[in-house]
């Protein structure tokens, strides 16, 4: 095996060996906070789990503005109070509307 063939295989087992060091056994990922969610702050909002609708919206956290709302993503009230969604449709800023949504 030529030495650069070796260095290249030895690299690659000392950063799959790194890495698995990295994360502790049964390890896994960390749901995102909610912060992080795109989220829609709307003027008007209506929650009737599973569904909840929002008018005069703006978004944030990379919200969709217009057509479907794909992943978790939340509606907040006028009061703050965040509803976690999801999917949707968007089209703001007149409207959006969450389907599978829970009052957090």
């Amino acid at each position: 095996m030529p030495v650069s063939r070796i260095a290249t295989v030895l690299g690659t087992g000392a950063a799959a060996l790194a890495l698995a060091m990295a994360a502790p056994a049964g390890a896994s990922a960390a749901p995102a906070p909610a912060d992080a969610l795109p989220t829609y702050t709307c003027e008007f909002t209506t929650v009737e789990p599973p569904t909840a609708d929002g008018r005069f919206c703006t978004v944030s956290n990379g919200a969709p503005e217009q057509g479907p709302a794909r992943g978790p993503f939340i509606i907040t009230s006028p009061d703050g109070t965040p509803v976690t969604c999801k999917f949707g449709v968007a089209n703001a800023p007149e409207s959006v509307r969450g389907f599978g949504c829970d009052e957090a």
